[in-house]
Formats: structure tokens, sequence, C-alpha cells
């Protein structure tokens, strides 16, 4: 099955770019979120480091 031509029949092709967004969003998220966690933790780590 090709996919992305004019010609072919929009709806698994628009459902399939649907569900690729979601995934890469949804790890988008996650691997955002995780990067702003770790930042978070080791900026709660130096600070405690340099007030004790």
């Amino acid at each position: 099955m090709i996919g992305g031509l004019p010609g072919g029949s929009p709806g698994p092709n628009a459902e399939g770019d649907w569900i690729g967004l979601l995934i890469m969003f949804v790890l988008g998220a996650i691997m955002g979120g995780g990067f702003l966690y770790a930042a978070y933790t080791l900026s709660q780590m130096s600070f405690y480091g340099i007030t004790n």
C-alpha cells in the first residue's frame, strides 16, 4: 500500500498520520519531561550542595 498519493483514499493515510503524530507527541512529552525533571533535580542538588 502506497500512502501520500493524491489518488489514494485519504482515510487510512490520515489515520496513520494522526497516530504517528500522537506517538511522536507522547514520546516528545516523555523525553521533554525527563529532561526537565533531570534539570530540576540537578538544580536542587546543586542548590542544597551550595547551602550545605
